[in-house]
């Protein structure tokens, strides 16, 4: 969970993803970030870490739909992708940047089901049942 940590301080978050989209621009390379919903409890804040990668020069943004401390005790929660990526738009308009779903897709009618959801690519098959 140490590094969903990092979404608790948006301020120092920014300025990591930041400097490592310049780091990998420099490079002619693309940066991806994977977050969670939220590292721990209620506090679901994977909207405003999102807008801020796209703010900072972020190419990619993977989100996983748990918390760190769910792990894979319970499913992957869907519905906060297209929370995501409305406020990916807002904050940089006419982006193009990718919103990348993951989280318990084991069989093709799950991945239809998912790009329903507004995102750009999906994830699949990470069984969960192979993770009890």
């Amino acid at each position: 969970g140490a590094g969903s940590a990092l979404m608790t301080r948006l301020g120092k978050a920014e300025g990591v993803m930041g400097s490592m989209a310049q780091v990998c621009h420099a490079y002619d390379k693309n940066l991806t970030v994977k977050i969670r919903t939220a590292h721990y409890g209620q506090n679901h804040i994977c909207d405003k870490v999102a807008a801020r990668a796209v703010g900072s020069g972020v190419d990619g943004v993977i989100l996983h739909g748990r918390t760190a401390q769910q792990r894979y005790s319970r499913p992957a929660d869907w519905t906060f992708h297209t929370k995501c990526r409305s406020a990916m738009d807002e904050a940089v308009p006419g982006n193009e940047v990718p919103l990348v779903g993951c989280g318990d897709i084991v069989n093709w009618r799950e991945a239809v089901d998912r790009m329903e959801v507004k995102v750009t690519l999906i994830i699949a098959l990470r069984p969960r049942v192979l993770m009890a």
